[in-house]
């Protein structure tokens, strides 16, 4: 379901390395049906996904104050100089490193589902080809050229963008890691928001699902039924819920190893994730979850989705004397 997202204003600002000075608007752009169609394509897209990183301001963030002074005195002339200082503090750290691609960068105030936000989008360059004609001593010329500077469509992926939530100054944030002074860095959070560096939802399953499948190889001698059960038990914590708490998520798993199970914690805390914290998954990464996989070592793969997959009266796994799995499908219309 798309979100209810409302464009107030935006401003465009062109950050080409190439040229040694951003090229910053002094006015906001005319909005038209194709402009906002393009925008709120790509708000509407970062919000279904579970991409981005939920982070919160450090005290000494330089841009926490200007936001909240914006929020204070809002008007058109404090919306276009904040941007101007956004716009130029991104500048900066791409001219000092060149690996951070050129872009576009698209500021605006947003309405999401009644909430105000302050989007800030990079339109990272991509190659593109294009035609061009040339007349020459009155022959025509057709011929192919590479563009530099093509702009993602309105269905591609964006790889940078920021939502600050102007209520709670909550944001959301997608990037991406840059060699940044000679290490490889996220240079937004670090030094244009100055934000907690934390995880995204994605990110944090991909990571809960690697612990179990490393504890089962130290444990469980790699069992293949074993890492079966866990999967079906995260899958049933994770089945038909949009947001899940991790602790719940993870309730089913290691039951009768309490030790195992805390150093499973453990090991998610390690790697910045508590398990009193909520994952918000996307439909994408809840669709993964809705068919458990069974694939024999004669090659028969069978998919049973999650909802039957501990129903008895319509599934039965048999344990056999000779160590063997049977399994049975009942009640077949």
């Amino acid at each position: 379901m798309d979100n209810n997202i409302i464009l107030k204003n935006a401003i465009l600002h062109i950050l080409d390395t190439n040229i040694n000075l951003p090229v910053l608007s002094n006015t906001e752009m005319q909005l038209n049906p194709d402009l906002n169609k393009f925008i709120i394509s790509h708000i509407n897209r970062l919000l279904k996904s579970d991409n981005y990183k939920k982070c919160i301001f450090k005290d000494n963030s330089p841009l926490l104050d200007k936001i909240k002074s914006f929020t204070n005195t809002y008007d058109n002339n404090n919306f276009i100089n904040l941007s101007k200082e956004i716009a130029n503090n991104f500048f900066t750290i791409m001219l000092r490193n060149l690996k951070i691609p050129s872009a576009d960068l698209i500021i605006s105030i947003i309405n999401i589902n009644e909430i105000d936000y302050l989007a800030i989008i990079k339109l990272n360059y991509r190659n593109s080809f294009i035609h061009l004609v040339q007349n020459k001593e009155g022959l025509t010329n057709n011929t192919i050229i590479k563009q530099l500077t093509a702009l993602p469509s309105d269905i591609s992926k964006l790889e940078e963008a920021v939502l600050i939530d102007l209520n709670n100054l909550n944001i959301k944030l997608l990037e991406k890691v840059y060699k940044i002074d000679g290490s490889k860095d996220y240079y937004i959070s670090a030094y244009i928001l100055r934000c907690t560096d934390n995880i995204s939802d994605k990110n944090k399953l991909k990571t809960i699902l690697k612990t179990a499948y490393d504890i089962n190889q130290k444990y469980y001698n790699n069992d293949k039924n074993h890492e079966s059960e866990v999967n079906v038990a995260i899958a049933n914590g994770i089945y038909d819920k949009k947001e899940v708490l991790i602790e719940d998520l993870c309730k089913d798993i290691y039951i009768d190893s309490p030790e195992i199970k805390t150093e499973f914690f453990e090991i998610l805390n390690n790697n910045k994730i508590n398990k009193n914290e909520n994952l918000d998954l996307s439909e994408i990464s809840l669709k993964k979850f809705e068919k458990q996989y069974i694939k024999t070592s004669n090659g028969i793969e069978v998919k049973i989705p999650i909802s039957l997959y501990n129903d008895y009266d319509k599934i039965e796994f048999i344990n056999n004397p000779n160590g063997t799995i049977s399994l049975l499908i009942k009640n077949i219309y």
